[in-house]
């Protein structure tokens, strides 16, 4: 899924984060950034 290709990819993934997180399955999300230009590739939720 990264990166993201287009706007509705993005709001997919964004609904789909913020379900995850009400719904109390989700406590914390990191964002995985690459060290030379701290551009996310990735999450790990928990």
């Amino acid at each position: 899924m990264f990166p993201l290709e287009n706007v509705e990819e993005a709001k997919e993934y964004i609904r789909n984060k913020s379900m995850a997180i009400a719904s109390g399955h989700v406590l914390m999300c990191h964002a995985i950034c690459l060290k030379k230009d701290n551009v996310p590739v990735g999450y790990v939720c928990k």
